[in-house]
């Protein structure tokens, strides 16, 4: 089979996602072959941009994945490095409401490294400063729970998110987290097993001293119940 004539030259080309736009971007000297391995990566969960990794299993079509050669030029690797760039930062494809681009510095696979500049770093550092995941869809939950169903966690990883957490306190909540916490716990009941698991948690352990805040919210809830109920508890 001859190969097409643009496998001599080299190519800067576009994953994009039919259905947001969002795009990923790349480069190859054999971007004939260059789809095929993409999606081989994708299918078998390992490819190495986990934002477009998210994207594909989350989509269960393949079909809304547009593969495109958007530009060709000399092979030289410094060159292409620079036509990959300008492609990225047109689409702003590292930008995750943008693409899927895991850094916004362009990078051949050839000799690719993961030691990233300061000024790189830096980048991405600004890129990401104050962002916040926006409320999810219940088709969005769904999906995540039900990818998540029948997964277990390593002794190893449980250790590690224990390890992460020590030391990190929860902010306040706002009125309406305290609220969905009690609407999500009414009704709930709770097993003898589960009892008995949270009681030898707690076994042996002290509560530090309560703030001045906490005793006057433990006072105040106190204050308000009803006199009926409090007859009943002093029975």
């Amino acid at each position: 089979m001859k190969k097409p004539i643009f496998s001599k030259l080299g190519a800067i080309y576009k994953i994009e996602n039919s259905l947001n736009g969002k795009v990923y971007i790349g480069q190859s000297i054999e971007v004939h072959r260059r789809w095929y391995k993409h999606k081989d990566a994708l299918r078998k969960n390992a490819h190495r941009s986990n934002h477009l990794q998210k994207a594909w299993n989350f989509y269960s079509d393949e079909t809304i994945w547009v593969f495109s050669i958007i530009d060709l030029c000399n092979p030289d690797k410094e060159i292409m490095r620079q036509r990959e760039q300008y492609w990225m930062d047109l689409f702003q494809s590292f930008d995750e409401n943008h693409g899927y681009n895991m850094s916004p510095a362009a990078c051949s696979l050839r000799g690719f490294t993961f030691n990233l500049s300061p000024e790189t770093r830096k980048k991405i550092s600004e890129i990401r400063k104050g962002k916040k995941m926006g409320p999810r869809s219940e088709e969005y939950r769904r999906k995540l729970s039900e990818a998540q169903k029948g997964k277990t966690k390593t002794p190893e990883h449980c250790k590690a998110i224990s390890e992460a957490k020590k030391g990190k306190k929860m902010g306040p909540r706002s009125e309406a987290h305290r609220k969905a916490l009690s609407d999500k716990m009414k009704g709930r009941t709770f097993t003898e097993e589960w009892r008995k698991k949270i009681s030898a948690a707690l076994t042996g352990k002290k509560r530090g001293p309560h703030s001045e805040a906490h005793r006057k919210a433990l006072s105040d809830a106190a204050k308000k119940r009803s006199p009926r109920k409090k007859r009943q508890e002093d029975t």
